[in-house]
Formats: structure tokens, C-alpha cells, sequence
């Protein structure tokens, strides 16, 4: 492999890790500590429906080209996350962009890192897909 390739995989590795939310141990006499990854500013991008998936999307950073996205998909609280979501921003077909996994954050919210691409395309959106059942475009903010 080349290394450009074992970088780009070592990334692909390290970024979902560090959105994972983490707890302090409780002591008996405080609360639980909150959440060390908390996202001050959500801009609201809507909310789609894809298949049976009803999802709030947030744009959490400003998009930069050539720079990582930030994203977080709110679902309905007591439904079940679908399996797979794939998204990435640029035109409908991908092409030019690059596909990226969100994980899940909490029992009601994914969270994923698309790339910016550089340059952007006219008219790029952020493309959902989830695996099985199809996908949506949500228009983003620069």
C-alpha cells in the first residue's frame, strides 16, 4: 500500500474516536459528570425522511473546502438507528467526493465527518444514503 493510502486510513481511524461521547465516573456524592464532546453550535439544515427514517439534520461547523464537515443526525427518540448511513458532499453522483460512515453518538443521534471537496461543485448538497433503503439531499451552509 502507499503511504498516502496507510494515512488516510490511520485518519479514517482516529477522527470517529474522538466524537465518541466519554463520562466521568460518578462519585456518590455528585451527579454524573456531562458529556466531554458537547456541540455548542447546531445549525439546523432540516429534517428528511428516508424509507422508514425520520432524521434532524445539524450542521455543527462551518464547512471549509478541502476541510472535514461536521455533521450530527437526530433521530426520534425509542426508534432504532438504521445500520448503515453513508454521506458525503458534492453532487448527487459522488463523484469528486468522498463517502464517509456516521457512527452512532447516542441511542437517538449519528455523527459523521464528510469531506469538503476542493473545489466544491456547483450546486453541492450533503447526500445521505442509508444502506437498503435510500437516500436524500440536504442543502448545506458555507
Amino acid at each position: 500500500m502507499r503511504p498516502r493510502t496507510w494515512l488516510l486510513l490511520s485518519l479514517c481511524l482516529v477522527f470517529p474516536c474522538a466524537c465518541r461521547e466519554e463520562r466521568a465516573p460518578a462519585t456518590p456524592a455528585s451527579k454524573p459528570a456531562e458529556a466531554s464532546h458537547v456541540h455548542t453550535q447546531r445549525t439546523d439544515l432540516g429534517e428528511v425522511t428516508i424509507g422508514a427514517h425520520v432524521l434532524h439534520v445539524f450542521q455543527v461547523v462551518k464547512l471549509v473546502p478541502g476541510q472535514e464537515g461536521d455533521f450530527d443526525l437526530d433521530f426520534a427518540p425509542g426508534k432504532p438507528l438504521p445500520t448503515t448511513v453513508r454521506a458525503w458532499i458534492g453532487i448527487e453522483s459522488g463523484v469528486g467526493s468522498r463517502k464517509v460512515r456516521f457512527e452512532k453518538e447516542t441511542e437517538a443521534r449519528m455523527h459523521g465527518h464528510p469531506e469538503v471537496p476542493n473545489p466544491v461543485p456547483a450546486g453541492s448538497k450533503l447526500w445521505l444514503d442509508v444502506e437498503g433503503v435510500g437516500k436524500a439531499a440536504v442543502t448545506i451552509s458555507f
